[in-house]
């Protein structure tokens, strides 16, 4: 059977990504999806609880001005609904008509508006409380911090601000030296990113002595760890640029890694933007008995990357990441990453780029496949401690690197 219409151009050239426009508008609107449930779940969480106080006993002690505030949330709290059902209905009502694309537009206007009313209706949730249990100066307190913090959220975009990631790092790192860590990881591209990718890519790019690793490493020396981060290096053809890892000590560069596959799939090319690494041998750090080996994102889905490392003599591997986002992703990652621990008697730690660029989901995993400590969709600190023993033990108990009958060898 064939089509009589014109095909359907691919718009590469627009952002990096080798797909249609119809492509663009399926994979947007599963991401808008993902962020729709998010709020949807939210606003119903919240008006539950609105709904379930007018029956209780002592909601008649409330003052006329505490009943007017809780009238004005539960008109909130429909609203946020609405508003987060709307593209939905849009896209049930223009269905099968070929304006997926402005529905897309669309929904995108509706998902800001559900963001803004259901940021007012959790502020006015909270002041509600402490009005009811405190007094009225406590609530105001409250709708300040509140309002202050909810506002950062959606102003605050440190992957386009070299300066302001570096600050994050600062305060991240601080956080888990505190808590004990002696190596701490960042997720891939963390010196600098945007999306889609574009030519700032290159310009701001950095030599491995330049100024971000500078910073990881005088970072390292003040509070005695080691430091592992993605950067954008530049590249040798002078186009493109190196997609590296580097792990840092107070003394500068113990070890680095170079992405090997670059993430063409999914509908984008990585490969337009950035130079594959080369196939070495793996470089390997070692911090109180532990030797930790590198890896990049989407080399994740390629188990021999990860033997490789346990081959030189790894005992735990850190991935950095940006994991983008979509169907199944979030459910490709964990599954991977406990894979890759489970299969090489080796503990994992990874760390991802929160939401809305990447699944968000950092955790640390033993060598046995179990989940000790984790991250969710925001941007915090998971703390675990590596015991080499453990390891061991796991080894012997199932010696599988041992009794394997194959070894990995380069393509090319």
């Amino acid at each position: 059977m064939t089509y009589g219409g014109a095909p359907e151009m691919r718009d590469d050239q627009v952002d990096g990504r080798d797909e249609t426009p119809t492509e663009r508008a399926d994979r947007n609107w599963s991401e808008m999806l993902q962020e729709l449930r998010v709020l949807q779940t939210g606003t119903q969480i919240l008006t539950g609880f609105l709904l379930a106080l007018a029956f209780q006993p002592a909601f008649a002690q409330l003052t006329p001005g505490q009943r007017t505030l809780y009238l004005f949330l539960v008109v909130m709290a429909a609203l946020s609904a609405i508003i987060a059902l709307a593209p939905v209905a849009l896209h049930r009502a223009l269905f099968r008509r070929r304006v997926k694309p402005r529905v897309v537009v669309y929904g995108h206007f509706a998902l800001v508006a559900a963001l803004a009313t259901v940021s007012v209706l959790l502020v006015g949730v909270v002041a509600f409380v402490f009005d009811v249990v405190l007094d009225i100066g406590a609530a105001w307190v409250v709708v300040a911090a509140l309002a202050a913090l909810i506002l950062a959220g959606w102003v605050f975009a440190p992957t386009a601000d070299r300066a302001a990631n570096v600050d994050a790092i600062v305060a991240l790192a601080e956080r888990a030296a505190a808590r004990g860590a002696r190596v701490i990881l960042f997720p891939e591209y963390s010196s600098y990113f945007v999306d889609p990718f574009d030519a700032s890519l290159a310009a701001h790019a950095e030599t491995i002595d330049g100024p971000f690793v500078q910073a990881l490493t005088a970072l390292a020396d003040r509070l005695d760890v080691h430091v592992v981060a993605g950067l954008i290096e530049r590249g040798g053809d002078g186009a493109r640029v190196r997609n590296t890892v580097v792990a840092v000590d107070g003394s500068g560069v113990v070890a680095l890694s170079r992405k090997l596959h670059l993430y063409d799939a999914f509908g984008q090319r990585e490969s337009d933007w950035v130079e594959p690494g080369e196939i070495a041998e793996p470089e390997l750090f070692e911090v109180d008995g532990t030797r930790f080996g590198l890896m990049t994102c989407y080399d994740l889905r390629f188990p021999e990357v990860a033997r490789t490392l346990v081959d030189a003599g790894a005992d735990g591997i850190l991935v950095a990441a940006e994991w983008v986002r979509g169907p199944l992703k979030e459910h490709h990652w964990r599954t991977l990453l406990h894979a890759r621990a489970i299969e090489n008697t080796v503990a994992v730690a990874a760390a991802d780029h929160p939401p809305p660029l990447g699944v968000g989901a950092s955790m640390i995993v033993d060598a046995q496949g179990v989940e000790v400590a984790a991250v969710g969709t925001t941007t915090d600190v998971a703390v675990a401690h590596l015991d080499g023993s453990d390891i061991e033990r796991v080894r012997r108990i199932n010696p599988a690197l041992r009794l394997r009958r194959f070894s990995v060898v380069p393509r090319s």
